[in-house]
């Protein structure tokens, strides 16, 4: 989504003054999910204890896993911008063309978190072996991991900008309101700072049992046991100069000193966000869709 909000100054004819902050946020979401069989294993029956070929054979469970990622993506973008009319635009009189110089704030702000839970190494033995006077019973085992994952990501910076603002009147009249096509080609560049901080949560958990002698393959008497249990932690900062460059155009009704548009507006960062993990990368990013615009004029 993207919300624009515009004030201007008309201290001369020629003349305005604008301040103007822009805001959007997007999101998104996947998952996904897998497995592989694994033979199951043979568990002792009821009349085990007097004929050792009673056994039956039980499924074991897949080796699996499932995971899922959310990304989202905030901006927050403010323009201060003094413009002056250089005359009559090239469509005639009902047009107007005009050139304007400012400085931008910017700040883009992009999160991911990541989550999987997985089984990789399920083992149950084919078949039961051993008997009851031995106790040699069949061992399986499994290891369980999980993972989780944040990562913040951020450009903020200020820095000059140069645009060509122009318009076409197709109906109405200064007096009753007209109805405008309108266009805005900028650039510019900015200067600050790119943050990176990621956070990393890693567990693995042995499992190991014997099964119970006519308990079912499913119950064991089972240990278990920590492999790994770590969090990892990075963050990095870096001055960045980013390039930026606009396209924006729409229509707009004008009445006296209120005007309302409506825009389809696109914009690009040039190597931005820091999409590294271990070490940097740039990387672009463009803000992009409908705009509903609000503009209140002041001044003679």
């Amino acid at each position: 989504h993207v919300h624009e909000l515009v004030l201007t100054w008309l201290p001369a004819k020629a003349w305005r003054v604008s301040a103007a902050y822009k805001y959007g946020k997007a999101h998104g979401q996947s998952q996904g999910a897998g497995y592989e069989f694994v033979p199951g294993g043979y568990t002792p029956g009821a009349k085990y204890a007097t004929d050792p070929t009673d056994l039956q054979y039980v499924a074991s469970e897949p080796n699996a896993w499932i995971g899922s990622t959310g990304v989202r993506e905030e901006y927050e973008i403010v323009d201060f911008k003094v413009g002056r009319d250089i005359g009559v635009g090239a469509f005639g009189e009902n047009s107007t063309s005009r050139i304007g110089v400012g400085l931008r704030y910017a700040e883009l702000k992009s999160y991911t978190d990541t989550s999987m839970l997985g089984v990789p190494d399920r083992y149950s033995p084919e078949r039961f072996s051993g008997g009851v006077s031995t106790l040699n019973l069949p061992t399986r085992h499994f290891t369980l991991y999980t993972h989780e994952q944040q990562m913040m990501r951020s450009f903020e910076g200020y820095g000059p900008s140069l645009s060509w603002e122009a318009s076409t009147r197709l109906l109405g009249d200064h007096a009753r309101g007209h109805l405008d096509l309108e266009w805005t080609i900028g650039g510019g560049v900015l200067f600050g700072e790119q943050k990176v901080r990621e956070e990393e949560a890693r567990l693995a958990r042995y499992y190991e049992g014997q099964q119970a002698i006519g308990a079912g393959f499913g119950s064991t008497a089972s240990a278990t046991s920590v492999s790994y249990n770590d969090t990892v932690v990075r963050s990095r900062t870096k001055d960045a100069t980013v390039k930026h460059v606009s396209l924006d155009v729409g229509l707009s009704y004008t009445l006296q000193r209120l005007r309302v548009s409506i825009n389809y507006s696109w914009e690009r960062h040039f190597d931005v966000i820091d999409g590294g993990s271990e070490a940097h990368r740039a990387y672009d990013r463009t803000v992009q869709g409908p705009v509903a615009r609000l503009s209140i004029g002041f001044g003679d």
